[in-house]
Formats: C-alpha cells, sequence, structure tokens
C-alpha cells in the first residue's frame, strides 16, 4: 500500500502491457485472453473490471519490458497487436486489459477461427467508457518494481481472484519453481529438496500435490542455473 499513487485515473489500454514475472513467470496466456474477450462480448461487468492495478515501469528498464512484449505480440498470432507507447505493467486484470486490445484491433475473431468477432458491445455498460476515456486505474510508483515480493502477492491475488480461471500446467510450476530456487540463492539460504518444498507450499501449490511437487523441485535441482532459467521464457 505504502507504494500506491494517491486517486485513480483512467488510462488507455495501449500504456498497458503484461507483467514477465506474472503468472509464474508465463506472463501472459493468448489463449485465455481471447477467453476473457468471450466473455464480455455481451458487455463488460463493471464490477468485475472496475479498478485495473499497474505499476509504473522504471526508465532503466523500460526499453527490454517493452522489447519483452513486442516479441510475445509479434510470435503469437492469438495476442493483440503491439504498442510502442506502453509504459504501465499490469499487476491485475492483466488479461481484460489484453482482451480490449483485441477489442480496439478491430477485425479480431475469438481464437482467430473466423467465426466470431471480436466486438464488444458499447451502449450504456463500462466497455463504452473504457473505449472513449480508458480504464480505472490505480497506478503504483515504479519503486514497486523492485519490491518483488509485493508484486508477486498483488498478481497472486488477482489470478486466484479470477472468475475465468487458468489452471497452473507443469511448464509454469516448473518456472516458479526455478524463480524461487533463483531468491533462495540470492538469499544465501541452504538448499535443499525439503527447504525448496516448504518454500513452493508456503507461496501456494495450487495445481500440484506435494509430492508432485517434489519431482519438478528434484528435476531443477538436478539442473544447472542457465538451463533451469529456461523455463522462466
Amino acid at each position: 500500500m505504502s507504494y500506491r499513487e494517491e486517486g485513480l485515473l483512467r488510462k488507455h489500454c495501449s500504456d498497458f502491457g503484461f507483467h514477465p514475472v506474472n503468472r509464474g513467470t508465463l506472463g501472459i496466456s493468448s489463449h485465455h485472453v481471447h477467453e476473457v474477450a468471450w466473455s464480455c462480448l455481451d458487455g463488460v461487468q463493471a464490477q468485475r473490471y472496475k479498478v485495473v492495478d499497474a505499476v509504473r515501469v522504471p526508465s532503466s528498464v523500460l526499453d527490454a519490458w517493452r522489447l519483452t512484449n513486442q516479441q510475445k505480440c509479434n510470435s503469437d498470432m492469438l495476442m493483440p497487436k503491439f504498442s510502442d507507447t506502453m509504459r504501465f505493467a499490469l499487476l491485475t486484470k492483466t488479461h481484460f486489459i489484453h482482451a480490449n486490445k483485441l477489442n480496439n484491433d478491430g477485425n479480431r475473431t475469438l481464437f482467430n477461427k473466423g467465426d466470431v468477432t471480436i466486438k464488444f458491445k458499447m451502449e450504456g455498460s463500462e466497455a463504452k467508457k473504457i473505449f472513449e476515456d480508458g480504464f480505472c486505474v490505480c497506478l503504483y510508483k515504479e519503486e514497486l518494481w523492485y519490491d518483488k515480493e509485493a508484486l508477486n502477492a498483488l498478481m497472486r491475488v488477482d489470478n486466484e481472484d479470477a472468475d475465468v480461471q487458468m489452471k497452473e500446467d507443469e511448464m509454469q510450476f516448473q518456472g516458479r519453481v526455478d524463480d524461487l530456487i533463483n531468491n533462495m540463492v540470492i538469499k544465501g539460504v541452504d538448499i535443499d529438496a525439503a527447504s525448496v518444498l516448504k518454500t513452493v507450499t508456503a507461496a501456494g501449490l495450487k495445481t500440484f500435490k506435494p509430492e508432485e511437487a517434489l519431482v519438478f523441485i528434484n528435476f531443477r535441482l538436478a539442473l544447472s542455473e542457465g538451463v533451469g532459467d529456461l523455463f522462466l521464457l
């Protein structure tokens, strides 16, 4: 809360991009973006998407962050068009914002199948306000960018509360395990399978049982850090 800026603002979706560590370092699921777009075709549920949380991206990492978003948009045909004016990294409502980007792109169809056009109803709805004035957003100071635990806490709560849920898959969980191990190394914590499992359990196992999580952990501990980091991509 100490990082929050005062008041709420309206910002257009072209200002926003996904945060790379969202959803266990997956960042964003383009398929889920289309699922959320599908749920908005008959109008946006204002109570569900009332306020978006986003952090100002520090100037020192802005170009690299934009490049990450650009590479994802250019390499995944389900993603919306890339905006080179983005400057805020989403902490909540990531897939909703990108669903609106699809709506703004025009001539987009659900899952690129060509049979259902992505066009949100605008009359008398929050969607019209969003289209004309932008999203209602709570901005956080760029100092939050460097507080990884606070960032993850905000994104984790939002993901768990999503009405359209996307279960964590094996690649996402392996990436999360690698990220946690790297943080333990930085903090100088003694690392073995039991200590990593305790840390992962505290963060939330979600899809996998403890004995299943232990398989992922032992697999990662058998790898070098460089190879393990491939699961973060």
